[in-house]
């Protein structure tokens, strides 16, 4: 038989465990809707860009460097990053 402080010390762990598993469980189901997420982006700009993996096109290419750049100063500064994307979405040269 355990002592009441040892019962309640496992206790804890255990409920420290599950919380722990569940929080792994939240992260992992965030990462795979990020990962899901940039590959549609990626899949939908190939499609709409004309562009291929292979040989993207350098004004593209260009282009999304410099929009990378302001949005990583913006964040880094600071920045909202709804307002971020809604800045970026009105300043592109094309539609």
């Amino acid at each position: 038989m355990l002592p009441p402080y040892a019962r309640a010390a496992i206790e804890q762990l255990l409920q420290r465990q599950r919380a722990l598993e569940a929080e792994s469980f939240r992260q992992r189901a965030l990462l795979q809707e990020w990962i899901l997420s940039q590959l549609t982006y990626k899949a939908l700009y190939y499609r709409y860009s004309g562009q291929s993996p292979e040989a993207p096109r350098s004004e593209l290419m260009h282009e999304k460097d410099q929009v990378r750049r302001r949005i990583r100063d913006q964040l880094q500064a600071g920045g909202d990053h709804e307002a971020i994307l809604g800045e970026q979405s009105r300043s592109l040269s094309r539609p």
